[in-house]
């Protein structure tokens, strides 16, 4: 391993990419590899520490304009990647992980099931998922 770069992608202005993931498709041939990169644009997290006795709690916001997923082939050598296309999110992506030939994105507080289609990825199936960190709700 030499930890050279082979390429650089440049995102849109005010564009921040915050998850990432290789994944092999089940409609596409078993060689090949994607890319596929959770950004959002305009991004930015807002953090007030505060607290009542010891315990300080962080509040975050998101407050963005657009979540877009960036999918993109690579080639046999893996030295380059081609856009394949882009795909709009409702919410932010915030983990991305191959899950049986398909895509398995945390969007938000859904998690979702997407499948590679012609022009964007085609949500297949999503699950609400109840805040672990609030025990109140």
């Amino acid at each position: 391993v030499e930890g050279k770069t082979e390429q650089c992608v440049k995102l849109d202005q005010n564009e921040a990419a915050l998850s990432i993931a290789l994944c092999k498709f089940s409609n596409q041939p078993e060689s090949q590899q994607f890319v596929v990169v959770g950004v959002a644009k305009d991004y930015q997290v807002e953090s007030s520490a505060g607290g009542w006795r010891i315990l300080v709690h962080l509040q975050v916001s998101f407050l963005t304009k657009s979540y877009t997923f960036y999918h993109m082939r690579l080639n046999a050598d893996c030295t380059n990647m081609e856009l394949v296309h882009k795909t709009s999110l409702d919410e932010v992506p915030t983990a991305i992980c191959s899950f049986q030939g398909r895509l398995l994105v945390g969007v938000g507080r859904m998690l979702r099931l997407y499948d590679m289609g012609k022009k964007k990825m085609l949500r297949k199936c999503e699950n609400k998922v109840k805040n672990p960190l609030n025990k109140n709700q």
